[in-house]
This record gives structure tokens, C-alpha cells and sequence, in this order.
């Protein structure tokens, strides 16, 4: 609207004319006015009682994981770990390899017979080894937890 009135006058409106155009209150559209021009320091503080909270303390960092997600995070991966450690050494690297766990992707089984020379075969005996192993283990309680 602000754009068009230029175009036809070459000038800027005043706030007369604006409120006329707009069918808004006067008082109200030099509020609104004054409010929206008025540029706020991030550093500059809430409240005027000396508080050490600024506007930019409560703005949320977009390029920083949330606390609590990465301490979840870290505690799926220790409890994992710990688990993994009551299997076979070949046992936990094929469930790792399988699952992506510490790996940039998943690994099928033909790849991972492939990477640690062993059949086919051999390696799915393994995994469903371990697999079995761990439904009977006590300790993937732990990580149970974490779907709940």
C-alpha cells in the first residue's frame, strides 16, 4: 500500500493519510508504527531491574543439540556398547556392521562376509547367534529403557 501511494505521488504517505487509507484508528496506526521501527539490541536486558537475562539469551541456538538429546544420545551409546561387550569380539563387530553402530551406514551381509572373508552363510549364522544371545542376556533390559 506504502509502495503503491509512492508511486502515484512520489512521495512517502504520512500517517494521515495511511490511516485514512488503511480505515485504521490514527493512535493506533502511529503505535503500531513507532513499535515496529524501533530496533531492539540482542544484548539489551528483559527487564530494567538490573537483570542479567538479555533478548538473546532466549534465543534458541539452532546450531547447538539440545542437553538432553545429547545426553541421550551418549547414554543409548554407552549402554549399547556395554551391552555388545558381553559377546564374542567377531559376534559384536558383525551386529555392529549389520546395525550401522559406530559406521557411517549399514552393512549387508554379502559386504560384511566380503570385508571379514567369511561366507555368506557364516556371517547370518553369527549375527543370529549374537542376536539370541542378547534376548537371553539380562543386560538389554538397559537398553530396553530407552524405548520406553
Amino acid at each position: 500500500m506504502q509502495h503503491e501511494y509512492e508511486q502515484q505521488f512520489n512521495r512517502e504517505p504520512n500517517l494521515y493519510e495511511l490511516s485514512a487509507e488503511l480505515q485504521l484508528d490514527f493512535n493506533h496506526l502511529k503505535d503500531v508504527m513507532r513499535s515496529s521501527s524501533f530496533p531492539v539490541s540482542l544484548d539489551q536486558p528483559i527487564n530494567s531491574d538490573e537483570s542479567d537475562t538479555s533478548f538473546g539469551d532466549l534465543m534458541e541456538d539452532k546450531n547447538v543439540d539440545p542437553t538432553d538429546e545429547v545426553v541421550n544420545r551418549e547414554s543409548v551409546h554407552y549402554d549399547v556398547n556395554r551391552t555388545l561387550k558381553n559377546l564374542k569380539p567377531r559376534e559384536a563387530q558383525i551386529l555392529k556392521m549389520f546395525y550401522g553402530i559406530g559406521f557411517i551406514e549399514q552393512l549387508s551381509i554379502e559386504q560384511i562376509a566380503d570385508k571379514l572373508e567369511l561366507t555368506r552363510e557364516r556371517v547370518r549364522q553369527v549375527k543370529e547367534k549374537a542376536i539370541r544371545k542378547l534376548k537371553a542376556s539380562s543386560s538389554t533390559k538397559v537398553l530396553r529403557l530407552h524405548l520406553a
